[in-house]
């Protein structure tokens, strides 16, 4: 089934594979296809517009059209406005050769725009049905001269200039149609940052769940390739009808960016046991201290001397590095903290952190398991390695989207860990990882008997706590733990994460 009108070209030649390609996508996209409909019961040509602002952010040659019909001016008028914003081109830069990213950001721009669009005139419909009528009537004014039918062919000539005036009435008013979408930039302008935010927001929500997005015209994951549209549209779906999975994804999304462009920059130490990593950035002059892409700047003859001037003021970034031990190789238990204390912001903060780790320990195929607890342990699930797949993913988002509402005991999912880790045979070389904001009392007979399974099945115990300080009962039963106080600034956390 096609989802664009039959109406002509306005502005753009569109060919058989980018047409393919909106179809696809529109085929899809239940919100795509009401925009379309919306649209179109406001300006009958809207769906031929919509699909060539999205083969404009596709295709990185758009081809226009030799000549535009005079009523398509109003789509002229809007195309030309865009050309002249910033933002359209960084979203064109962003969803080129991207049939999802260009999909997201067309229907995020589109659904604003048709709410600002005024309705148009019937006329605008009216002028190519005109324009073909008068095409019939002079073929049946040649017909009746060529058969001597001199007085029937000045009737037909009398109704040739009756629907010419009509014409040119219905283009005047088309075009003064036109006219009143001529000062749109601003809101344009708007309409474009609210994509760039919406195709963000998807791309960061791909990302978590372990998809290739190419939204840059490569892989920025290093996840699977092969990732079909249906999947990233049910996927999409799927958190649609959950705000929160939604921001949950889109925040373990931003952490393994950060985790991967920043926390995941790690060197030897002298202790084989540790390694240094990337904990913080600041500015000086140690050469020994500036990140790789900087040094690159020594490779241009120009960029030189910008180099050379931030070395002589003191305004090179440095890398700042600290040693520690990195997290075993083997599967991961996180314990995650679902205490009806865990506020949305936190609850948030905290499920990002568990998918991420899911996604990277499905990533270098080790087993992952999700405990949910409060005052006792509400909930196991328990992910042996598998090849990621839609059924995978929509286990691990009703894992994620669980939520208790009782008090916290930190000593039942540690104990329900250890369990894990003693008797089952993936996970009898686990790490675990305690995720909470709250505080909790240790009895000295589970601390020993904590520790003892430590040093019997060698595994390392870490600590997050997630918008408080680290309690004391964190402290006592974690080797290492990092305090994420600050929602904007969880560098400690990612720090902790690039260990996996």
């Amino acid at each position: 089934m096609k989802y664009y009108n039959r109406s002509l070209p306005l502005v753009f030649d569109i060919s058989i594979w980018d047409n393919y390609q909106w179809n696809a996508f529109v085929g899809g996209s239940l919100k795509t296809r009401s925009i379309l409909q919306t649209g179109e019961s406001k300006n009958y040509e809207f769906p031929t517009f919509a699909k060539e602002v999205f083969y404009r952010l596709h295709n990185s040659s758009p081809r226009r059209l030799p000549k535009v019909r005079p009523e398509a001016q109003w789509a002229v008028n809007l195309h030309s406005q865009l050309d002249e914003i910033t933002e359209w081109q960084d979203l064109q830069g962003r969803c080129e050769h991207d049939r999802f990213a260009a999909g997201v950001a067309a229907t995020s721009l589109l659904n604003k725009l048709i709410k600002l669009m005024p309705d148009s005139p019937k006329e605008l419909e009216q002028v190519q049905q005109m324009r073909d009528q008068l095409l019939g009537l002079r073929d049946m004014k040649q017909a009746l001269i060529d058969q001597n039918q001199q007085e029937a062919a000045e009737r037909v000539e009398a109704m040739i200039q009756q629907t010419i005036i009509k014409g040119k009435l219905a283009v005047a008013i088309a075009q003064a149609y036109a006219e009143s979408l001529t000062d749109m930039r601003t809101s344009l302008r708007d309409c474009c940052k609210d994509a760039i935010a919406e195709q963000q927001d998807a791309e960061e929500s791909l990302v978590a769940f372990g998809f290739s997005y190419s939204g840059h015209g490569g892989s920025l994951d290093g996840g699977r390739h092969n990732v079909s549209l249906q999947e990233k549209l049910e996927l999409g779906r799927r958190l649609t009808r959950s705000p929160k999975l939604k921001l949950i994804a889109e925040q373990a999304g931003r952490l393994k960016r950060l985790r991967e462009a920043f926390g995941g920059v790690k060197r030897k130490s002298n202790d084989p046991e540790t390694s240094e990593f990337v904990v913080s950035r600041t500015y000086g002059s140690r050469i020994d201290r500036v990140p790789m892409n900087e040094l690159l700047y020594l490779c241009d003859d120009d960029l030189f001397l910008l180099f050379a001037q931030k070395f002589a003021e003191g305004r090179l970034p440095q890398n700042v590095w600290e040693s520690r031990k990195e997290m075993g190789e083997g599967p991961v238990i996180v314990c995650l903290d679902s205490s009806g204390s865990m506020t949305t912001q936190r609850e948030v903060w905290a499920k990002a952190v568990a998918l991420n780790v899911a996604m990277i320990a499905n990533k270098n195929k080790r087993d992952f398991c999700l405990i949910h607890f409060d005052h006792s342990v509400r909930r196991t699930d328990v992910f042996p390695f598998e090849a990621m797949n839609t059924e995978f993913r929509n286990r691990l988002l009703s894992s994620i989207g669980y939520q208790a509402t009782g008090g916290t005991n930190f000593e039942l999912p540690l104990r329900a860990s250890v369990e894990q880790i003693r008797n089952s045979k993936i996970f009898n070389k686990a790490d675990i990882i305690l995720v909470t904001d709250g505080e909790d009392s240790i009895s000295p007979d589970f601390l020993d008997e904590f520790n003892k399974a430590k040093e019997e099945l060698k595994f390392t115990c870490y600590g997050i706590s997630v918008e408080t300080e680290i309690s004391s009962a964190l402290r006592q039963v974690c080797d290492q733990t990092v305090s994420v106080t600050d929602m904007a600034n969880d560098v400690g956390a990612v720090e902790m994460l690039s260990s996996l």
